[in-house]
């Protein structure tokens, strides 16, 4: 008979064996000869631009490798893959952050998994992690086209659900919608944005795009009904500033009344030595309409579109966020600031907003640029925004899939912002204190990281930039980039700032009741609509 001593030695000697076991499994999941490396192109903390290089130093690790951000887990299961690597023998295979990709918050580690294991991993030196404490975090979205009787697009009102039940997860502080929250201005598309407004519970605020100038939304004692605020308004929250700009008429050289832009032209002044975060429709410049794919109309170089773009130019504290394009994260492939570009001589910051709702994807080849290669593709894009005091971090996300998108994950330097404003967060309250303000440096968050920069091993290194299926390398145009400014260039007519300053802060937003003639050019390009 077995004592009761003998059986605890037996249990103790099998609990060993089965840890030694299991610790050797997981050490040989490591295989000794992938190596992976990681050369970074800066020594901004956060800052994600750099090369990953994958390599096999014995010709022993031939097969496909999926690159993941990971912590001392695992992998970071809220993020998609950063990409898929194919070894064959000896040959090095690499994957090349863009300029302004960020490190998420949270990820210490880049893992190669291969067959659900993890075959090899870089750790990323603390210097290049974000530490800092991040003081709240916000929603955008843009072209949600909420469809009242579900015959074009149906799937807009689960999505929308989706969303919100994603950023209510995240407790964000708010959520900025850049335009296009209707499908076509109907009475049952407004309804239906009424209805799923009044269950959201989240400060919720929306510039008014092209679709909701259309129809009955066209009347801006209708269009009140979705944004009680109007068509220009500004809000505090967390002590940083959010304007939002409304289209008031479908007309690309005259989209804004002067009143709007005089107003806005006063609110820019007003917190000209802060970041601002301001909500528009149409893109300005080449972030959101890369070599000018979008086949639909833009704003003009003339009349108030030419004087909003000044004002984008003149006031470089601003970070515009805009949709009407639904071009797909994925079409930076093609260029480098497709979805976001820092403030330029030219131009102040832009983020552009796929369609959370019926994003656009270009079938061919990106050699053929062609304007009629698009199909609206099923899905639903946003940003979720982490707010720091001299950076944001944008994260750019799948909803369909439920993950973030490492290529769509970036970092932008900002003004600071620390004098203090009250905060106004009612739908109904478009006032914001005129408190003075102290201007402040641009943090550029650098630390020495010593020769981290080049830790790369000596194997060839494929500049090119994986999309997100991982199924084709693309190269991109580092160079180019920013002449995207280029773009409106334009041009003329600063004069807008003339009105600058009529600062009518009163608040009036929205001037534009007029409404209404408008609706002439409505149809203009309802036309499916371009969007």
């Amino acid at each position: 008979m077995i004592s009761k001593k003998n059986i605890y030695l037996l249990c103790s000697l099998l609990t060993a064996i089965c840890v030694c076991f299991l610790a050797t499994k997981n050490a040989n999941a490591k295989n000794d000869s992938l190596k992976l490396m990681y050369s970074f192109n800066n020594n901004i903390s956060g800052n994600a631009s750099g090369t990953l290089t994958l390599t096999s130093t014995d010709g022993s690790c031939d097969g496909s490798y999926d690159l993941y951000w990971a912590n001392e887990s695992g992998k970071l299961n809220d993020f998609d893959k950063i990409s898929t690597l194919n070894i064959n023998g000896t040959e090095s295979k690499s994957h090349t952050f863009l300029s302004l990709n960020a490190i998420p918050q949270g990820a210490t580690k880049v893992v190669a998994i291969k067959d659900n294991e993890i075959s090899a991993e870089y750790s990323i030196p603390q210097a290049k992690l974000i530490l800092d404490t991040k003081k709240f975090s916000f929603g955008a979205l843009s072209d949600l086209h909420l469809d009242g009787d579900g015959d074009d697009e149906s799937s807009s009102q689960s999505d929308f659900d989706k969303e919100i039940s994603f950023f209510k997860s995240q407790n964000v502080a708010l959520i900025g919608n850049s335009g296009d929250i209707t499908r076509d201005g109907r009475n049952e598309d407004i309804d239906v944005v009424i209805n799923k407004l009044s269950n959201v519970n989240i400060p919720f605020f929306t510039a008014r795009g092209n679709h909701d100038c259309s129809n009955e939304c066209s009347s801006e004692s209708e269009w009140r009904k979705i944004e009680p605020n109007g068509t220009i308004f500004e809000k505090v929250i967390n002590n940083e500033v959010f304007v939002f700009m409304g289209m008031n008429s479908v007309d690309y050289k005259n989209p804004f009344t002067s009143e709007q832009i005089s107003k806005l032209s006063s609110i820019l002044n007003k917190y000209k030595n802060r970041r601002v975060f301001l909500f528009e429709h149409v893109f300005v410049g080449e972030t959101g309409n890369v070599n000018d794919l979008y086949f639909g109309p833009g704003l003009e170089n003339s009349g108030t579109a030419a004087d909003f773009k000044n004002l984008m130019k003149t006031n470089k504290n601003v970070i515009l966020f805009t949709g009407h394009s639904h071009l797909e994260f994925a079409l930076q492939r093609i260029k480098e600031n497709a979805n976001v570009a820092e403030a330029t001589n030219d131009l102040c910051a832009r983020v552009h907003c796929p369609s959370g709702a019926r994003p656009r994807k270009n079938d061919a080849d990106t050699s053929d640029n062609s304007k009629n290669t698009y199909t609206y593709d099923e899905g639903a894009f946003g940003y979720l925004i982490d707010v720091y005091d001299n950076y944001i971090i944008l994260k750019g996300r799948d909803f369909t899939a439920g993950k973030f998108l490492p290529y769509s994950t970036y970092m932008i330097k900002t003004d600071g912002t620390s004098t203090p404003l009250s905060t106004t967060l009612g739908r109904n309250d478009s006032s914001s204190t005129d408190s003075h303000l102290e201007e402040t440096d641009i943090y550029t968050n650098e630390t020495d990281l010593g020769d981290i920069t080049n830790t790369t091993t000596s194997t060839s290194q494929n500049s090119t930039y994986n999309d997100y299926t991982a199924e084709k390398d693309y190269d991109y145009n580092d160079d180019d980039d920013d002449d995207d400014d280029d773009d409106d260039d334009d041009d003329d007519d600063d004069d807008d700032d003339d009105d600058d300053d009529d600062d009518d802060d009163d608040d009036d937003d929205d001037d534009d009741d007029d409404d209404d003639d408008d609706d002439d050019d409505d149809d203009d390009d309802d036309d499916d609509d371009d969007d």
